[in-house]
């Protein structure tokens, strides 16, 4: 089993503590090789992992981002079975929609403030939906802010600890300019589908 804070609803930064219940994990601390979790169970490694007794090891969540994460644990070189047990981290929320700056009838800066949008999370990227449909975010043609690439800085973290995204409204030409909104979260290397809630935005 994995328990813990870091088990369910995690953190997105990491560091949060889980405890994996289980056997053969071997006589001392130096025959653990590692524990790493993820869709198939490798895209993650905990830290700061320590061997208790042959049945039960505590880690440290790394930085990350998904749902039903399997866990893998190497003693001696020899991996164990995919875990039968999933993990999450917790998904992306809207606190806040709000105009930045500018015209409030296309090319307007605005930006949402959240919580869990994967912005310490090398190679993760952040999508804003309005109904559902990615937009752009710069004006121009990128639709996704990639942490560690030039578009990282249309997502970051401000000093009170809050995430963000801001983007350019787009040309709205119907008369009907309501609309919802909602943040995608996922990462470039693997399968990672997590959304937030759903806002009003007119």
């Amino acid at each position: 089993s994995v328990s813990g804070p870091g088990a369910k609803n995690a953190s997105c930064d990491g560091g949060e503590p889980v405890t994996i219940t289980g056997k053969n994990f071997g006589p001392d601390q130096k025959n653990l090789g590692s524990v790493t979790y993820g869709p198939s169970g490798i895209e993650y490694t905990a830290v700061d992992c320590v061997r208790h007794s042959h049945t039960e090891i505590t880690c440290k969540t790394a930085p990350g981002l998904g749902d039903n994460l399997n866990w893998l644990v190497a003693v001696d070189g020899q991996v164990s079975d995919l875990s039968l047990i999933t993990t999450n981290y917790e998904a992306p929320s809207i606190s806040k929609v709000f105009v930045e700056t500018g015209k409030t009838a296309g090319g307007t800066l605005h930006r949402i403030n959240g919580t869990n949008l994967g912005v310490k999370v090398t190679g993760s990227y952040i999508e804003v939906l309005f109904d559902g449909v990615p937009i752009t975010l710069d004006g121009g043609l990128t639709t996704k802010a990639i942490q560690g690439t030039d578009s990282e800085y249309l997502a970051s973290r401000q000093q009170n600890g809050k995430d963000f995204i801001e983007f350019t409204l787009p040309p709205m030409i119907v008369l009907n300019q309501a609309k919802t909104v909602q943040v995608h979260v996922g990462h470039v290397n693997y399968n990672v589908d997590q959304r937030s809630n759903v806002e009003s935005f007119t």
